[in-house]
């Protein structure tokens, strides 16, 4: 696991994904990005809500993540929601694989950054949290919300 330097910025979040999952751990890899992709993620032009991660043939393959096309790419062979490889040691894979196997666990893409030129995807590993879950969630949050708010006034 990856720690991130001071120079890293968010280019695109998944907000959503502490909401709907509990995550256990968390991951930071590598993506294979074409050059116009790369160009059109530090533009903005992305959309990470409903992503989701997949192993195959051994290797991590990031679905559903939409990078759309360069204002200047004139190539015309971009295609947004093309799957992208994720870039991981060998035996973190290993150990993703047997989670997700065994334990039921999904890989889901919570932020994309850069580090230094760098563009890498933090993954977190965890299950999805049923509907009574999430309301207990929201109960939660907004007590900690008043509490946060009667204290500050006092």
């Amino acid at each position: 696991m990856l720690t991130m330097k001071k120079d890293s910025s968010t280019l695109i979040e998944n907000r959503g994904a502490t909401f709907h999952y509990d995550l256990v751990e968390e991951y930071v890899a590598g993506l294979i990005l074409t050059g116009a992709e790369t160009k059109s993620l530090r533009a903005g032009h992305a959309v990470l809500h409903g992503a989701w991660c997949k192993i195959e043939n051994g290797k991590i393959i990031l679905q559903k993540f939409q990078i759309n096309k360069y204002p200047q790419d004139n190539t015309g062979t971009h295609d947004p929601m093309r799957p992208k490889q994720i870039l991981l040691k060998q035996d973190e894979l290993k150990q993703i694989a047997h989670k997700m196997d065994e334990q039921k666990m999904q890989l889901i893409p919570m932020k994309v950054f850069k580090m230094g030129r760098w563009v890498k995807v933090k993954l977190g590993l965890g299950k999805a949290r049923k509907t009574q879950d999430k309301r207990q969630h929201i109960k939660e949050r907004e007590l900690k919300q008043r509490l946060r708010k009667i204290t500050n006034h006092y």
